[in-house]
């Protein structure tokens, strides 16, 4: 019972914690991009490529 929930839990935290891994990549070539050009839209785009990896990711795995 409460042990299934923990480790089910566990797992979407494993997996919130691989996309929020990818976003953060995401905004650091954003906020270097943004340090080299001065353009602010180049973290908006680094944060929504790490979004878009992060979730496209876990898919990767189940079509093996």
């Amino acid at each position: 019972g409460i042990r299934d929930s923990v480790a089910s839990r566990g797992l979407g935290d494993v997996y919130k914690r691989q996309v929020g891994n990818w976003i953060g990549v995401g905004t650091a070539i954003g906020a270097a991009v943004f340090a080299a050009t001065n353009e602010p839209v180049w973290i908006a785009v680094g944060v929504a490529i790490g979004a878009a990896i992060g979730w496209r990711k876990p898919k990767d795995k189940n079509d093996q």
